[in-house]
């Protein structure tokens, strides 16, 4: 079915030749995007191999490699054990990795995983964003993009699932660009992709807002209110159909939901919120976060500036800018963030370095040599302080989790496996980390914690065997029947929300 015909197919006929003149791809084009994918792998490649590949990682990581170790048991939840968000996307592809390309799930497969999700959303916005600022601008923006921010880089190796909403956002924004939607199949499709992106993150509102209001101003113009109507229908359609996973999971969640905590909105909120984002969350999300990294922050903030006043209205550019504007919006407005949480607009990141590199572009004549002179040190801005932090996780270095600590696993997991216990307790940002990298199968029972698995928590507590605790510093304490029925009971209690007074454990 084809939805407003007449108008639309003058505009249909003069956009098809500018889309085909603006779609063509050179060997140089498509060698610079390969010469990215080498230099993504090349500066995280000690961490792809040992002792790189058991070192970074942090406790919500591993969660996600757990997931994609129960989906290749024969375990398919559809929401992330007990949790309305975060559905396993990334723990899907592990599995599908580990099952394929490597012998195992384990961490190589879920950093791999990584790569490609990463990658694939830079190809995205790379052939969106080339119709917005010119190729060569898109490919330098594309190469920052590689070694990113500090934040993005960290997420590479211990990732969180905003890499879902990366390659998510970056889908629909290619679609939408891309699309007029003028066709029954467009409006369901992007229902769909709407619908399902809600379940699995919903950092993609903040392309699925500005594209439904460029879409609205910019194609709903050609259908009649007759075939709005059914349009909207349709993508309604689409949209539950994509969410209907997140509906079915919730009656199978093993306890209640769990719930971030959140502080109030006020007024005052706000105007700190805005404080934080111009002297702290911008910079970080650029890239501002060593004192190398500054030089090139402030050269990219300025190049902004510049980008603004040199704005060239086109769908691609317009939607960028609406993802732009509203995703800093919510992340302001918002009491779910707190300072420094700039990963909820990550999607911002490949966008943001494309229009600044675009006004480098731009540079021209005798501005060509400052122009590259700026380039030059945007790029060792962001790949110098890269490799000091890969060099930095490979010497253990970097194994605390913003501020719940941590330390090097090896030893205690030695211990572990030479103790041969089989279930331990510990605090949660210990357990999900060590099980994930231990190679004995060892299972860890959350301790007073925040505790996704209740039921199998209670059910690992009722094995056979010696069981262990791990302390916040890695020391491992074996347990005795006392202790490990108080510990039991403990995890009982909480089961139902309770605390009991006292703690059964002295470490």
């Amino acid at each position: 079915m084809k939805l407003g015909i007449g108008a639309w197919q003058a505009v249909d006929n003069e956009n098809r030749s500018t889309a085909r003149e603006n779609a063509r791809v050179t060997v140089w084009e498509i060698a610079a995007l390969a010469g990215c994918a080498v230099a993504f792998v090349a500066l995280r490649f000690p961490l792809y191999v040992e002792p790189g590949i058991g070192l970074g990682w942090h406790s919500d990581a591993a969660l996600l490699g757990l997931m994609a170790r129960a989906i290749t048991a024969g375990d398919y939840p559809l929401l992330f054990w007990a949790s309305d968000y975060l559905a396993p996307l990334i723990s899907l592809f592990t599995a599908v990795v580990g099952s394929t390309i490597l012998p195992e799930v384990g961490p190589l497969a879920l950093r791999i995983t990584v790569a490609i999700e990463v990658l694939m959303a830079m190809l995205l916005f790379h052939v969106t964003l080339r119709r917005a600022v010119g190729v060569p601008a898109s490919l330098l923006g594309s190469f920052w993009f590689v070694a990113g921010p500090g934040f993005l880089f960290k997420l590479t190796y211990a990732p969180l699932g905003h890499e879902d909403a990366l390659l998510l956002s970056a889908i629909i924004f290619w679609y939408v660009a891309r699309t007029r939607f003028v066709r029954a199949h467009h409006w369901l499709i992007l229902g769909f992709l709407a619908g399902s992106g809600v379940w699995i993150h919903r950092g993609t509102l903040f392309v699925l807002l500005p594209a439904l209001l460029l879409i609205l101003v910019d194609d709903c113009r050609f259908l009649r209110r007759a075939e709005i109507a059914v349009a909207g229908a349709i993508l309604a359609a689409g949209a539950v159909l994509g969410y209907t996973p997140a509906i079915i999971g919730r009656f199978g969640f093993d306890q209640r939901l769990y719930a971030p905590e959140k502080s109030p909105w006020t007024v005052g909120h706000l105007f700190s919120r805005i404080g934080d984002v111009v002297t702290h969350d911008f910079w970080l999300l650029v890239g501002a976060d060593t004192p190398v990294g500054w030089i090139g922050g402030i050269a990219i903030a300025a190049l902004l500036v510049s980008a603004v006043r040199h704005f060239q209205p086109s769908r691609e550019s317009w939607l960028a800018a609406g993802v732009v504007a509203t995703s800093f919006a919510v992340f302001i407005v918002s009491n779910d963030v707190a300072r420094g949480a700039v990963r909820y607009i990550i999607l911002t990141i490949p966008i943001l370095y494309a229009f600044a590199a675009g006004e480098i572009v731009r540079l021209g004549g005798r501005w060509r040599a400052v122009g590259l002179l700026i380039a030059g040190l945007i790029t060792v801005s962001l790949y110098v302080p890269r490799w000091q932090q890969m060099r930095a996780v490979v010497a253990a270095q970097l194994e605390v989790h913003e501020s719940w600590g941590g330390f090097d696993p090896r030893p205690a997991l030695r211990e572990i496996a030479e103790g041969g216990y089989t279930v331990c307790y510990a605090n949660v940002w210990v357990a999900h980390k060590l099980e994930w990298l231990s190679d004995t199968g060892v299972r860890f029972v959350p301790y007073r914690s925040v505790n996704r698995r209740m039921v199998e928590s209670l059910r690992l507590g009722a094995l056979p065997g010696q069981k262990c605790f791990v302390d916040r510093r890695g020391g491992v304490h074996a347990l005795t029947a006392e202790q490990e029925m108080a510990l039991r009971v403990d995890t009982l209690w909480g089961m139902h929300g309770w605390r009991r007074p006292g703690n059964p454990v002295p470490w």
